[in-house]
């Protein structure tokens, strides 16, 4: 008999996480979440803000951590 781990959604750990830390965004499809002017793709981990021409370099949530900082969301 195998076992098989549970591995937690990336999108549910994304909205918790943002919950938790009283962050307002908005899921726009089931792939991505709007913050601001920031996208969040959590299955790939890829974040950008509209009208950048490319992704961020940190990927995952460490990623959506410094752009949520920068732009106001999350004290520094």
């Amino acid at each position: 008999m195998t076992t098989r781990q549970h591995h937690p959604d990336p999108m549910d750990q994304a909205r918790q996480w943002l919950d938790e830390h009283d962050v307002p965004f908005r899921q726009t499809s089931e792939y991505q979440l709007k913050i601001g002017r920031i996208n969040f793709y959590p299955s790939k981990g890829t974040s950008f803000r509209d009208g950048d021409k490319a992704r961020h370099a940190v990927t995952g949530l460490e990623g959506l951590i410094e752009l949520l900082t920068e732009d106001g969301f999350l004290p520094s």
